[in-house]
């Protein structure tokens, strides 16, 4: 599965920051968490997705040390690839 055909959802989720599905190919992510949480969050449930076998300790820690790694680079979410899907729709 293609990293792109991934469908990446935002809701309010109850008992998990994010949630990963095989079938169909997706990603639920809690809409209320912060930046870093979610930066955190979508490269947890996206290691899930690539290694299903790692177990969940080895994807936390693969979550929170890129998400860090990230983040000190300056990586942030925008809305720039919304804005322009937006404009080419025009």
């Amino acid at each position: 599965m293609k990293p792109s055909n991934i469908k990446v959802i935002y809701k309010k989720l109850k008992d998990a920051r994010g949630y990963c599905y095989n079938k169909p190919a997706k990603i639920e992510i809690d809409s209320t968490l912060t930046d870093i949480e979610l930066l955190d969050t979508l490269i947890h449930e996206f290691t899930h997705h690539i290694q299903p076998y790692l177990d969940e300790d080895k994807v936390e820690k693969i979550g929170n040390e890129m998400a860090e790694f990230l983040w000190k680079q300056g990586y942030r979410k925008t809305n720039i690839c919304q804005t322009k899907l937006q404009l080419k729709a025009k």
